[in-house]
């Protein structure tokens, strides 16, 4: 199991590296990991947090999963809701 994860994560960063060289931004890679996840099916998803207030007693996130959009062009945010 472990060695097929690092095979796994050995491609995705060959993938980048083809992809981008270290002078991609993060919307970049955000489409480079979610086409690479969507091509081997690997079921994950990704998702972003941004903290609010941090350092205080009243800290608080924001998550929005990050998707693919039909044309896989560019990255859809759709906002996490507390239930």
């Amino acid at each position: 199991m472990l060695h097929k994860l690092v095979k796994i994560i050995s491609q995705l960063l060959l993938v980048f590296i083809i992809e981008y060289g270290v002078n991609g931004s993060a919307l970049d890679y955000q489409k480079v990991f979610l086409q690479f996840v969507k091509d081997r099916d690997l079921g994950l998803d990704l998702y972003q947090m941004e903290q609010f207030h941090s350092g205080t007693p009243h800290v608080r996130e924001k998550w929005k999963k990050l998707t693919l959009s039909a044309d896989e062009s560019t990255v859809i945010e759709e906002p996490c809701t507390n239930n």
